[in-house]
């Protein structure tokens, strides 16, 4: 008895012939073919017998009088016996799309943790490509200055998307730069033992405040400094479901210290 797992990627990868089926396993009087394919085969149909199709890799579509079945990577479809089809493999020649998680541009304290948020990338016929994006670049939170990190990914048949660029600017504390985002002056409170990563967005409609958490339960900030007329209640909190808070008011700059 043969104990080896069948690798039919590896086994793929030992030919190159189109639409030339290799028989890689039997079960019963069933047997089990491999066949890489491209275009349009002929109509047919088989008269003693069901005929199933798994896609292994890229797609294929049956074609049959009354309609289409499209199989993608992993799908799997079964052909009853006298029916007539057609299996066709469309050459692919369309790159997946890609696109960012999170911002495009963003401005951090030094000193402050930054946590790549990644890309998520689809082909038309790969499907979700996702874990397969590439990232180049690096943010190094201890030196102010301008950081790039890029994204890019290829489908099966070597079709690039286009490259994304993050930018990441690091600043010092309460700098104030020149598109109106504050970075946030924090005091530790010494019972929270934590120091998260928070920073602030300020523009013509308001403030956001952008917090990374790194401890459970919720988290009060609390306002120690006038902010421009701002009347009311002094303390905002950020729930664990989110990391956004967003108060319609106007610009200023926030102090704030963080409470356990």
């Amino acid at each position: 008895m043969n104990h080896e797992a069948l690798n039919l990627e590896e086994k793929f990868s030992r030919f190159s012939e189109l639409w030339s089926p290799r028989v890689v396993a039997e079960m019963n009087d069933t047997q089990f073919k491999l066949v890489k394919v491209q275009g349009e085969f002929v109509w047919h149909s088989h008269a003693d017998t069901d005929e199933a199709f798994l896609v292994v890799s890229g797609a294929l579509d049956i074609e049959f009088r009354d309609g289409t079945v499209r199989l993608e990577s992993g799908e799997m479809f079964v052909v009853p016996r006298g029916v007539e089809h057609r299996p066709v493999a469309r050459e692919d020649l369309v790159a997946p799309e890609i696109t960012l998680n999170g911002e495009v541009y963003m401005e951090i304290g030094k000193g402050g943790l930054y946590g790549d948020m990644g890309a998520i990338a689809r082909d038309e016929v790969d499907g979700d490509l996702s874990e397969e994006v590439r990232r180049n670049g690096y943010v190094n939170t201890s030196k102010v200055g301008e950081y790039e990190v890029r994204y890019r990914v290829w489908d099966r048949a070597g079709n690039g998307s286009e490259e994304l660029v993050r930018k990441v600017k690091v600043v010092e504390e309460g700098e104030e730069t020149g598109n109106g985002v504050f970075v946030a002056k924090m005091e530790q409170d010494s019972a929270a033992n934590l120091r998260p990563h928070l920073w602030i967005e300020v523009d013509e409609h308001g403030i956001t405040i952008w917090a990374e958490r790194l401890g459970e339960g919720r988290w009060r900030l609390q306002v120690t400094e006038d902010l421009g007329g701002w009347d009311g209640a002094n303390d905002m909190y950020l729930d664990p479901e989110s990391n956004q808070i967003r108060i319609e008011q106007p610009v200023g700059t926030l102090y704030y210290r963080l409470i356990k």
